[in-house]
């Protein structure tokens, strides 16, 4: 890649609304190793997002979102849906010294996709099963809502209306919406630096831009 190829893709990314960086599985199954990370030209994507930051100026109370998406999931072992913890951890590995660093400009998704263990079998015959192929642009939308409804409430002061149980006369469409969002992504390793949070939503409203 060139480097004007380097700057056009730099400002692409500058002005997208969520970064999705595609790792796949089979370099996490036998977890963090040099070679793999080799392999998964990891230091291309953290060179790109070392680029991204100083261009797009995130930081951790206005956090760019960046979903991690492990492709071919379905080659981890006893995959069901869910990551389990040590492969999280040699997620976190590849990325410690960009994404989930204290006080880190990034709020990152970890999220597995699968089109089907039988599909990756036989391609031709395979049958498509996905798990998960959603939640990837479910993170980015919810994180976009949040932003706008931000904007929004900042200058008609209805922060409370956005969670449950505030004024009941404000309307419900967008924050039922973002609920329904939300609860999508329960299972979903979330971090903001270096600390996971429980729920997108609610770190957003309670412990991020909420106080601005």
């Amino acid at each position: 890649m060139n480097s004007k190829d380097r700057q056009q893709l730099v400002k692409k990314l500058y002005n997208s609304d969520c970064v999705f960086l595609c790792l796949s599985a089979e370099h996490l199954a036998q977890g963090f190793k040099p070679g793999e990370a080799l392999k998964a030209r990891i230091g291309v994507m953290n060179a790109f997002m070392t680029e991204l930051a100083e261009k797009a100026n995130p930081t951790p109370e206005n956090p760019f979102p960046v979903a991690v998406v492990v492709t071919k999931a379905d080659l981890l072992n006893n995959f069901d849906g869910y990551l389990q913890e040590k492969t999280v951890e040699t997620v976190k590995q590849f990325f410690k010294n960009t994404l989930f660093v204290p006080d880190s400009p990034w709020l990152v998704g970890i999220i597995p996709v699968t089109l089907g263990t039988e599909l990756a079998q036989n391609i031709e015959l395979g049958m498509v099963e996905p798990i998960n192929v959603h939640l990837p642009v479910t993170f980015a939308v919810l994180h976009k809502l949040i932003k706008q409804t931000n904007r929004v409430s900042k200058t008609r002061g209805v922060w409370s209306t956005i969670l449950p149980g505030f004024d009941a006369r404000q309307p419900t469409d967008i924050k039922t919406r973002m609920q329904q969002l939300n609860q999508e992504l329960i299972g979903v390793p979330i971090y903001s630096g270096d600390r996971q949070i429980p729920s997108l939503l609610e770190w957003c409203l309670r412990e991020g831009w909420a106080k601005k």
